[in-house]
């Protein structure tokens, strides 16, 4: 007979030996049929590289399993770009692509292992934003096909993480450690955008080429004139990401450590050359969320870290390359009327509200952005409205819209639900701020930024530590598992989720 504190499944390492048997003789198959496809062999060898481990770590129910995710979201799409430049040549449809959304479903393997208890509030808040991806899912399919596909998987996989959270006994370690895999990360992205920004690596500028964009969304492909994406795809992606780093940095001391005020302010100024207005603006008012939930003592404590890490980039910023053009952004920003961004905007505002009048249904997904790509017809490709929250309405029309929004707003409520838990403090804290990040900056349900953030509020999700000493919980009869025990649901939970 299992006891209480027994997993329900443990790892097996013979699973792991054969899940890579079985990839290495798909690997055979595969580059047999390509045959002189050297194009094609190098995207598959990359893609199997990327997305091997997670499923090793998935099944071994490793630690590191998150933070490798975080990893995979962040370096996937500077990947493709190198492949493409040793290959010759940007080819916009590549199977590097989906590496971060196939390594992401790897949760669905502790998912499903694990018997899941969730708050009735998270379940409500799953449920709505599954009905609103579900429907946008469906019409776009009917609409775009291929590219909604893509989409979907990309939007669907990142939710998994809350799920994983849920899940998984509340070890306030092992949510610290989530926390500084993305400050840790964040920091090489960093690294990486100084160099991108200072020597214009022939791969990056190759892709700014092909996709025709230098001069619209990421400045000219030369040094000190790029609107810095580093391993992202685009400046936005880049800059979301990197404020989910600098946000928890700013606000807990144990969340910058080994890297302290210096990291901080690396990532930072790296923000800044994104030149994403957006961003910044979305950073303070996390940060803002954080203090306001927070009690006074530590209200100051964040306040005077900011003060002193503003301070030393305000002194240190005019002696740092691309200080002109970070002057030039800020200085728009007092000037709307004469911002070209800010007049883009405000143009593409007017037109917004007849569209969406005249088709309250939505585009679905795949209308536009990165999986307009996979469109057959090139005169479909990059359409519709990509400007956050204007191109969700467009694309998951009234009832979508509606329901995600619902979803989003009963995730804060449920995260509130643990604000008395000592453990989970913090973490409810931060989970708070996130969200109130995500809520300003943008309404993309897509990429890297969106994953990292559904982790950041993900943190205070967990099941109750099992005493090694506490009694036997009461057994029921499961006729796929046997005699198992099982925390008994209590009428503020809802189960979700099979025993393997």
């Amino acid at each position: 007979m299992a006891h209480i504190d027994e997993p329900l499944e443990a790892p097996s390492g013979a699973k792991a030996f054969l899940i890579l048997a079985a990839v290495f003789v798909a690997a055979l198959m595969l580059v047999r049929r390509t045959g002189q496809d050297t194009t094609l062999q190098a995207q598959l060898v990359v893609l199997a590289l990327l997305v091997l481990p997670a499923y090793i770590m998935a099944q071994a129910d490793s630690k590191y399993l998150v933070p490798y995710l975080v990893f995979v979201w962040a370096v996937a799409p500077e990947a493709r770009r190198i492949v493409d430049w040793m290959q010759g040549g940007f080819h916009p449809q590549s199977y590097i692509a989906v590496a971060p959304i196939l390594a992401t479903a790897s949760l669905v393997i502790p998912v499903f292992r694990q018997r899941i208890i969730v708050p009735v509030l998270l379940y409500k808040a799953l449920a709505s934003i599954a009905l609103a991806v579900g429907y946008a899912g469906i019409v776009g399919y009917i609409r775009n096909e291929t590219p909604a596909v893509f989409e979907f998987g990309g939007t669907v996989s990142p939710l998994l993480v809350l799920l994983y959270a849920s899940g998984r006994p509340m070890e306030p370690k092992e949510r610290d450690f989530w926390v500084m895999s993305i400050v840790y990360v964040a920091l090489g992205v960093a690294a990486y955008g100084v160099i991108q920004y200072v020597y214009a690596p022939s791969w990056d500028t190759m892709w700014m080429r092909a996709v025709g964009r230098e001069f619209i969304a990421i400045g000219r492909p030369e040094p000190y004139e790029i609107r810095v994406f580093s391993t992202f795809g685009s400046p936005l992606q880049c800059s979301l990401f990197l404020l989910t780093a600098l946000v928890p940095m700013l606000v807990e001391p144990k969340w910058r450590k080994l890297v302290g005020f210096a990291g901080a302010a690396f990532i930072a100024y790296v923000l800044l050359l994104t030149i994403t207005r957006t961003a910044w603006v979305a950073m303070a008012a996390g940060v803002a969320a954080y203090v306001f939930v927070s009690q006074f003592a530590r209200r100051v404590q964040v306040l005077a870290v900011i003060l002193v890490l503003g301070a030393g980039i305000w002194f240190a910023l005019p002696y740092l390359p691309g200080y002109e053009m970070i002057s030039e952004r800020v200085t728009g920003m007092t000037n709307l009327s004469e911002d070209t961004s800010m007049t883009a905007r405000t143009a593409i505002l007017r037109t917004f509200w007849d569209t969406i009048v005249s088709n309250p249904i939505g585009s679905g997904m795949g209308t536009y952005g990165v999986a307009t790509r996979l469109a057959a017809d090139p005169r479909r490709r990059n359409t519709g409205f990509d400007n956050g929250y204007i191109g969700l309405a467009d694309s998951y029309g009234w009832f979508g819209l509606l329901m995600f929004l619902r979803g989003l707003w009963l995730l804060v409520q449920s995260v509130r639900e643990y604000r008395l838990d000592p453990e989970r403090d913090r973490f409810v804290r931060l989970s708070i701020a996130m969200m109130v990040s995500y809520a300003v900056y943008t309404g993309s349900a897509y990429g890297a930024g969106v994953f990292v953030l559904l982790l950041g509020i993900a943190l205070p999700f967990g099941i109750p530590k099992v005493e090694p000493n506490a009694a036997p919980e009461p057994m029921f009869l499961d006729a796929a598992q046997p005699l198992r025990p099982r925390r008994v649901p209590t009428p503020q939970t809802a189960r979700i989720g099979k025993a393997r």
